[in-house]
């Protein structure tokens, strides 16, 4: 899933940079509004996505099964890369309709800061504060959580 998150606006991209024939880089052009909404909205989705997740991250802390933790550790992760990704996409329709290489510059930041938010085992187990039962159930992934 994380991989499907993350392709997906990287071919979109892709797509747009080699279709579009004439770019430039323009940061000057005041008239157009997306010069100002697309910057404003990657800074807010970095944001609030960040506080959104640590927001549950404390929720977590109070679940008493690795059941309820992992499940709450998903839905924030998938809201907080969600309000990256949204912003990188309109930075590419952006692109896709000026031709400014900032738009697509601000969309390449977001999709690097997605490619480094990849979660692994090791950060999942020390942000989800597992008891050693817990723990123990974590490493073993054919084990049914409950």
């Amino acid at each position: 899933m994380y991989y499907a998150i993350l392709l997906g606006p990287i071919g979109f991209l892709l797509v747009q940079y080699f279709d579009i024939k004439e770019t430039k880089l323009e940061f000057t052009n005041t008239e157009n509004p997306l010069q100002y909404v697309v910057p404003i909205l990657a800074i807010l989705g970095f944001l609030f996505g960040k506080h959104l997740f640590n927001q549950n991250i404390k929720k977590l802390q109070k679940k008493e099964t690795l059941l309820e933790k992992l499940s709450l550790f998903q839905t924030g992760f998938i809201i907080k890369i969600a309000l990256l990704e949204g912003p990188s996409l309109l930075g590419i329709v952006a692109f896709s309709q000026e031709g400014n290489l900032f738009f697509l510059f601000i969309s390449g930041i977001l999709l690097l800061i997605i490619a480094l938010k990849k979660p692994n085992k090791l950060n999942i187990e020390a942000l989800l504060n597992l008891s050693s039962e817990q723990r123990s159930q974590f490493n073993k992934p054919d084990e049914k959580l409950v």
